[in-house]
């Protein structure tokens, strides 16, 4: 099997190349799409977000606020830490990746 992985900023393509895979019949994993998933209100994610950073951070609805969380993150490198492993699995042997 070939894997490709689609990085890059905002506004250089990867939703229109993405597209033209999926068009393919190419399977893609959206990982944005995975991110918003795993942070839904009720979700386990979204209690572990809740807990290292407060209320704070979910808008009243009680969806993510993204935004500010991002700016909390990238605040300093302690929050960095802090957010290390909330919502993806760490291995049980060896380093994260």
């Amino acid at each position: 099997m070939f894997l490709v992985g689609l990085t890059g900023g905002i506004a250089t393509g990867k939703s229109t190349v993405s597209k033209m895979f999926a068009d393919l019949g190419i399977p893609v994993i959206d990982a944005d799409k995975l991110s918003r998933q795993v942070v839904r209100p009720g979700t386990l994610g979204a209690k572990k977000i809740c807990k290292q950073f407060g209320l704070e951070v979910f808008h009243p609805n009680g969806q993510l606020n993204r935004d500010l969380l991002g700016q909390i993150v990238f605040s300093g490198s302690i929050h960095i830490e802090k957010s290390r492993g909330l919502v993806r699995p760490r291995p049980k042997y060896g380093r994260p990746t």
